[in-house]
């Protein structure tokens, strides 16, 4: 949850103009912490990252991403979000289902 917390800041932070904000190795694969306040930070991210898509011009989302290590848009940007979110909620889900 800390991970895609972490990953989420980023596409909140490019969404919102600031080019040099990076995902540090620490934020990558963070040390677990306890489980309701990971929770509440990645609720504050939800929220900070539904009013940066929301304040984003729709006709920004063919540019380029700047300064990012490869090139893609943010229409590319946010999708990629959205699916790494998926992958990460159903590996949530298989540990959930095994400790049952």
């Amino acid at each position: 949850v800390l991970h895609m917390t972490s990953w989420r800041n980023f596409v909140t932070s490019r969404l919102m103009g600031t080019d040099t904000f990076q995902v540090a190795p620490e934020a990558n694969f963070p040390k677990a912490t306890n489980w309701a306040d990971a929770i509440n930070t990645f609720r504050k991210s939800q929220e900070n990252l539904m009013s940066a898509v929301a304040a984003f011009p729709d006709t920004r989302l063919g540019e380029l991403v700047p300064a990012a290590s490869h090139k893609y848009t943010f229409y590319t940007l946010v999708h990629g979000i959205l699916q790494h979110d998926i992958y990460h909620l159903g590996q949530i889900q298989l540990i959930r289902k095994s400790n049952m």
